[in-house]
């Protein structure tokens, strides 16, 4: 039997990568967020997909959106340890504001 997991997966990533007091803080509101370094710079695009590559989330994603009752165990064990290794680059997540246009 199939394990369905109805997120897609750049929000099954974005609600990965949260922290985990940002993640309890929206714990149902997985709106696109940009990455910030402690120091207010925010992280580049090539440097988010080295990270991504070095942690191997997207892998750790298709893993648990193809998991099957069978294999999520470790499938959830995977997505969780490339979380931890993103998480140690301690970057701080930023809701992407909406522009909002005023006629």
């Amino acid at each position: 039997m199939k394990c369905v997991i109805p997120l897609a997966r750049n929000l099954i990533l974005s609600a990965c990568l949260l922290s985990s007091t940002t993640w309890a803080q929206t714990e149902y509101n997985l709106a696109p967020v940009i990455w910030y370094e402690k120091n207010g710079q925010p992280v580049s695009q090539e440097q988010l997909e080295r990270i991504t590559a070095e942690c191997q989330l997207n892998q750790a994603a298709d893993e648990i959106a193809n998991a099957t009752s069978e294999t999520f165990e470790a499938a959830y064990n995977s997505f969780l340890q490339a979380a931890e290794c993103f998480k140690q680059y301690n970057f701080i997540s930023r809701p992407l504001a909406q522009q909002i246009t005023v006629e």
